[in-house]
């Protein structure tokens, strides 16, 4: 089954004056995004100019260390710098801010389709933990400092001179995405043509029900695995289109395993076990406050830090040592703390007990292992 890779090779040779901008570029270039540009980034710089300086300075081994959950991205930035349809667009902005402090990750690029038209692709959540920690700040604050950093982007980057406008993300950049074009000035929202989440959470239930949420909802084009999880996590309004993926269970977040039918995705439908899943967390989130969320995301998350357990490879990679001092730090809790956290992991778990037979379970650990 091909995937983007493979439409690069097959669709490649081909402008966006010959072939104008589909679903599948929207991937493509917002899995650009999760390129750190910091050393090579000059105003209208060619994305061929800019990855090769990037392959130049980052092996094969590095590369795959900064993205654990992706298939091969090495490959695919190479086809992409050395493609006609892609590899003469020019960047004319870029953002990088990554906070511990603020706890922000965020970066975002303006790609130039033609003079008149600009698309942005907002970076989804990188490896390191502040930016995963971010993600679960959403589901107790908004905005986030990313979502914020995203609106000021738009808001700074795209000039008058820009007819026609795009938003897009993968993961937490699609969120972005949405949260940019709902809250962008009138001047600049009037002239988005559509915005792009692919697999990226949801909003809390007002931000949905908000008047500029609505007015743009038929521009929200959302695209979710058939295993999505972080995809629907949160609350949606927008229609979602279901596509296939070659990977299982969590794996399927990797853009690489989408699969490709000439200039779309292939169709397809949830899977029975991801809505049992979804139903069992959306569950679980409405019975914990807001106030209970943030103290258990900031528990969970001093507890890694403190250990030295920085990025997602430190946390895939786990030793025997490491997870013997992150249980002594969790044993150390204030009581009233671990009888929270106690809680909100038997909680969950009496949702998913609810939500699956044993067969249906066992399967769904499978996948996430």
């Amino acid at each position: 089954m091909s995937n983007i890779e493979d439409y690069i090779t097959w669709r490649g040779d081909l402008s966006f004056k010959r072939a104008p901008l589909n679903e599948v570029d929207n991937l493509i270039l917002a899995e650009l995004a999760y390129l750190e540009f910091d050393d090579f980034f000059y105003k209208g710089i060619t994305i061929k100019e800019i990855i090769t300086n990037y392959l130049k300075k980052n092996s094969e081994t590095e590369i795959l260390k900064k993205f654990p959950l992706s298939k091969n991205p090495f490959s695919f930035y190479k086809k992409l710098a050395n493609s006609i349809r892609f590899g003469s667009l020019k960047i004319v902005n870029y953002e990088n801010n990554i906070s511990n402090e603020l706890e922000e990750q965020f970066s975002a690029m303006l790609i130039e389709l033609n003079y008149f038209t600009a698309f942005v692709a907002f970076r989804g959540t990188d490896s390191s933990l502040v930016g995963w920690k971010e993600d679960f700040n959403m589901s107790f604050m908004l905005p986030v400092p990313s979502q914020e950093a995203a609106l000021n982007f738009v808001n700074k980057s795209i000039n008058f001179k820009y007819q026609n406008i795009y938003l897009s993300g993968h993961s937490k950049g699609g969120n972005l995405a949405v949260y940019a074009g709902v809250l962008a000035k009138k001047s600049i929202k009037k002239k988005i043509v559509k915005i792009y989440n692919n697999d990226g959470p949801g909003f809390d239930e007002n931000f949905i029900t908000r008047k500029e949420y609505l007015e743009m909802l038929d521009k929200i084009i959302t695209i979710v695995p058939e295993s999505s999880i972080i995809g629907m996590l949160l609350e949606h309004k927008e229609k979602y289109k279901v596509v296939k993926s070659t990977a299982y269970g969590l794996w399927q977040h990797d853009a690489l395993s989408w699969v490709v039918e000439h200039d779309h995705f292939e169709i397809s439908h949830l899977d029975e076990n991801t809505i049992k899943i979804n139903q069992a967390i959306s569950q679980w989130l409405k019975k914990i406050s807001k106030e209970e969320r943030e103290m258990f995301v900031n528990t969970v998350y001093d507890i890694l830090k403190n250990n030295n357990i920085l990025t997602v490879e430190d946390l895939i990679n786990l030793k025997t040592y490491k997870l013997s001092l992150i249980l002594k730090s969790f044993l150390m809790l204030d009581s009233d703390i671990k009888k929270m956290v106690f809680k909100f992991v038997k909680d969950l778990f009496a949702e998913a007990k609810d939500n699956f037979e044993n067969k249906h379970f066992i399967e769904v650990i499978k996948g996430i292992k």
